[in-house]
C-alpha cells in the first residue's frame, strides 16, 4: 500500500488501466481458447463420424459377405459360391478405404484407440475364416459369429461416436446408432434364414437366434423413430413401402409359423435376395442419415470455425479499441495533470502568478484547471492590491515619521521658550521681592520722617533726601513695573507660541489618527499614540489658557502697581517742592507721610499679591514645562512607531515583490 501511495500518478493511471484490460485480455484468450477446444472438439467428431461412415460402409459389405456366408455353408457349398468370391472383392475393396483412413485417422481417446487397435485384430483373422468358410472347415454359426463380432466392433465406433458427440447432435447420433444396429439385426437375420431356408430347417439355436433377431430389430428402430427429426422418419417410411419390405416379412411369419417342422418351401437365394433389398434400402436410410449428420457436425464444425475467428478478431478489435481509447484517455488525464502540476510548480518555486494551467476538457480534471486558474487570478489581484497598499502605507508612515519628527522638533522648541519663560518669571519673582522689601523700607522710611517732622529744619532736610531717595526708589520700582508689563506681554507672545504649537500638535495628532485608521488593524498602535499626543495637545491648550488667566490677572496689576508709582513718583516730586517750602508746608509733609505710608502699605499689598502670581505663573511654568517634556517623549514614540510601521510596509512591499503579477 505505502508502494502504491508513493507512485506516479501517471503510473497509477497506467496501472488502473493495463489491469481491466489484462483481465478482458485473459476473459478473451480463454474465450478463444474455449472456442479453439470447441472447434478441436468437433474436428475430431467430424473426423470421427468420417471414420464412423467408412466403417459403417464396411459393415454394410461385410454383413453381405456374411449372409452369403451363411447360404453358401448351408448349402454345403452349393449356392452362392461366385456371389460370395465377387462380395469378398467388394468387402476387400471397402476395407482398403477403411483401413487407409483408419491409418491417418489420430486420436487422443483411448477406448477409441483400444477398439481400433480389436478391429485390426478382428481384420487380420478374417483371411483365415474366408479359406476355413471356402474348404467348408467351419460350421456357420462359429462364422456368422465371427463376421457379428467383427461389425459390432466395427459398429461400437458408431457408439463412441455418440458418446463423445457434442450436445446439438447427440441426438442425432443416438438415433443414427440405434437404426445401425437394427441393420445389423438384419443383416444377422439375413445370415441365419439363408442358412435355415438353405437347409429347409432351424439347426442348433437358430430359431432362437432369429426371435432375437426380430425383437431387437423392432427395439432399435423404434428408439430410432423416437430420437431421429421428422424428415429422417419420412425417409424412412418412404424406403420401407417398397414390396421387399412385405415379402421379408411374410418369408419371416413363415419361418415362425414352421419352425418346428421345417419344409418352408422358401429359396434360401429368393430371401437372400428380398433381404438383401431390404438391407440395401436400410443402407440408403443409413446413407441419408450418416450423410445428414456429417453435414450437421460440419455446420457445427463450421460455426465453431466462424464463431473462433469472431472471438479472435472481436477479441483484438475490442481489446485494441480499449487499449486506444485507455491510452488517449490516459494521455488525456495526465496531460491536464502534468498541466495543473507545472502551474502550480511555477507559483510555488518561481512565484510566478501568470502561470495559468491548460484547460484540455470540461471534465472534474477541466473544472479543477479553471478553478485553480481563477484562484490564481484571485490570488495575483490580493498580492498587486497588498503590494499597492505596502506601497501607500510606507508613504504615508514615511510622512507621518516627518511630520512627527517636526513635531518633536517643536517641541522641543517650545520646551527651551518655556525653559526660558520660567527663567524670566524667575527673575520677576525676584524683581518683585525687592520691590517688596523696598516698599517695606520707603514704609519704614515714612514713618520715620513723620516720626522726625516735628525736629525741625534738619529733619526736613534729611526727610527731602529721604523723598528723593524714595523717588529714586520708586522710579526705579515704576521701571521694574514697566519691565513686568512687558515681560507680561512677551509671555502673551510666548502662550500665542505654545498654543499655535499645541494646535499644530493637535492637528498633526488628528491627521495621525485618520492614517492609522486607514491602516487597519497595523495602524491600531500609532492610532492609539496619536490619540494620546492629540489628548496632551488638549491638556496643553487648557493649561496654556490657565496661564493667559494669570498673566492678564498680572498684567492688571502691574498697571495698577504702575499707576501707583506713577502717581507716588509724582506725589514725591511735590513733596520734594514742598520740601523746599520746608516752613509753609510742613504739615503738609506729615499729611504726604501719611498719605506716602498709606500708598506704600498698598504698594506692599500689591507687591505681595504680585508675588502670589508670580509664583503661581512659574508653578504653571514647570507644569508646562513637565508637559513640554512628555509631549516630546511621546512625539519619539510616535515616530519610533512610525518607523516601524515604515519599516513593515516596506517589508511587506518587499514580500509582495517577490510574486509576478
Amino acid at each position: 500500500m505505502k508502494l502504491l501511495n508513493s507512485l506516479k500518478f501517471k503510473y497509477k493511471l497506467i496501472i488502473l488501466v493495463m489491469l481491466p484490460l489484462v483481465g478482458f485480455l485473459v476473459l478473451s484468450i480463454s474465450n478463444i481458447s474455449d472456442s479453439a477446444k470447441a472447434k478441436s472438439s468437433l474436428d475430431l467428431v467430424l473426423t470421427h463420424s468420417e471414420l464412423s461412415e467408412a466403417a459403417n460402409k464396411l459393415v454394410h459389405e461385410l454383413q453381405k459377405e456374411r449372409g452369403m456366408t451363411a447360404a453358401f455353408i448351408g448349402s454345403d457349398g452349393k449356392k452362392m459360391q461366385s456371389n460370395l468370391i465377387e462380395q469378398r472383392r467388394t468387402s476387400d475393396r471397402f476395407l482398403n478405404e477403411y483401413s487407409n483412413f483408419q491409418k491417418q485417422f489420430k486420436t487422443d481417446n483411448h477406448e477409441l484407440s483400444i477398439l481400433l487397435r480389436d478391429i485390426g485384430h478382428q481384420l487380420g483373422n478374417l483371411q483365415s475364416i474366408r479359406t476355413r468358410i471356402t474348404q467348408l472347415s467351419i460350421e456357420s454359426g462359429p462364422a456368422i459369429q465371427f463376421y457379428t463380432q467383427l461389425n459390432r466392433l466395427l459398429l461400437r465406433i458408431s457408439a463412441l461416436l455418440v458418446a463423445n458427440s457434442t450436445s446439438e447432435v447427440v441426438k442425432a447420433s443416438n438415433a443414427f446408432y440405434n437404426f445401425i444396429e437394427a441393420k445389423e439385426r438384419a443383416g444377422v437375420e439375413r445370415a441365419v434364414l439363408s442358412n435355415t431356408f438353405a437347409a429347409d430347417q432351424f439347426s442348433g439355436n437358430l430359431l432362437d437366434s432369429f426371435l432375437t433377431l426380430t425383437t431387437e430389430q423392432k427395439t432399435f428402430l423404434n428408439i430410432f423413430l423416437q430420437f431421429s427429426e421428422e424428415e429422417q422418419k419420412q425417409y424412412y417410411m418412404l424406403k420401407m413401402q417398397n414390396p421387399a419390405i412385405n415379402e421379408v416379412d411374410r418369408m419371416r411369419q413363415i419361418a415362425r409359423n414352421q419352425a418346428q417342422n421345417g419344409g418352408f418351401g422358401i429359396r434360401a437365394e429368393s430371401w437372400f435376395e428380398h433381404a438383401t433389398t431390404r438391407i440395401n434400402l436400410l443402407k440408403e436410410v443409413e446413407n441419408h442419415i450418416t450423410q445428414t449428420l456429417i453435414n450437421a457436425i460440419r455446420t457445427q464444425d463450421d460455426d465453431a470455425y466462424h464463431s473462433l475467428i469472431a472471438s479472435v478478431a472481436f477479441s483484438f478489435v475490442l481489446f485494441f479499441v480499449a487499449l486506444g481509447c485507455a491510452f488517449l484517455i490516459a494521455k488525456n488525464v495526465n496531460t491536464q495533470v502534468g498541466s495543473i502540476q507545472n502551474a502550480i510548480g511555477k507559483v510555488r518555486n518561481e512565484f510566478d502568478l501568470t502561470a495559468r494551467a491548460e484547460v484540455i476538457g470540461q471534465d472534474e480534471l477541466g473544472q479543477i484547471a479553471v478553478s485553480l486558474n481563477t484562484t490564481i487570478e484571485r490570488f495575483s489581484d490580493c498580492i498587486g492590491q497588498m503590494k499597492t497598499g505596502s506601497e501607500e502605507l510606507a508613504s504615508s508612515a514615511e510622512q507621518t515619521s516627518s511630520t512627527i519628527s517636526l513635531s518633536t522638533s517643536n517641541l522641543e522648541q517650545q520646551q527651551d521658550e518655556t525653559l526660558q519663560i520660567a527663567t524670566a518669571i524667575e527673575q520677576m519673582s525676584a524683581s518683585v521681592k525687592e520691590v517688596s522689601r523696598n516698599t517695606a523700607s520707603a514704609m519704614s522710611a515714612t514713618n520715620s520722617a513723620n516720626s522726625k517732622s516735628q525736629n525741625g529744619q534738619a529733619a526736613v532736610i534729611h526727610s527731602v533726601e529721604v523723598i528723593e531717595n524714595l523717588t529714586h526708589e520708586v522710579e526705579r520700582i515704576g521701571e521694574m513695573i514697566s519691565k513686568l508689563h512687558a515681560s507680561s506681554n512677551n509671555i502673551y507672545n510666548v502662550m500665542d507660541v505654545i498654543k499655535s504649537v499645541a494646535d499644530q500638535t493637535n492637528l498633526l495628532a488628528l491627521n495621525a489618527a485618520i492614517e492609522a485608521a486607514r491602516a487597519g488593524e497595523h495602524g491600531r498602535g500609532f492610532a492609539v499614540v496619536a490619540d494620546e499626543v492629540r489628548s496632551l495637545a488638549s491638556r496643553t491648550q487648557d493649561s496654556t489658557q490657565e496661564i493667559e488667566k494669570i498673566i492678564s490677572e498680572l498684567q492688571e496689576d502691574a498697571n495698577n502697581a504702575f499707576e501707583v508709582i506713577e502717581e507716588s513718583r509724582g506725589k514725591a516730586q511735590q513733596t520734594i517742592d514742598s520740601a523746599k517750602e520746608l516752613e509753609g508746608i510742613l504739615s503738609e509733609i506729615v499729611t504726604s507721610m501719611n498719605e506716602i505710608n498709606d500708598m506704600s502699605q498698598q504698594v506692599a499689598a500689591a507687591t505681595e499679591q504680585q508675588v502670589s502670581v508670580t509664583n503661581a505663573i512659574n508653578t504653571n511654568v514647570s507644569q508646562i514645562e513637565q508637559r513640554s517634556l512628555s509631549a516630546v517623549s511621546g512625539s519619539k514614540e510616535v515616530a519610533q512607531t512610525a518607523r516601524n510601521l515604515e519599516n513593515l510596509a516596506v517589508q511587506l512591499n518587499q514580500a509582495a515583490s517577490r510574486w509576478v503579477c
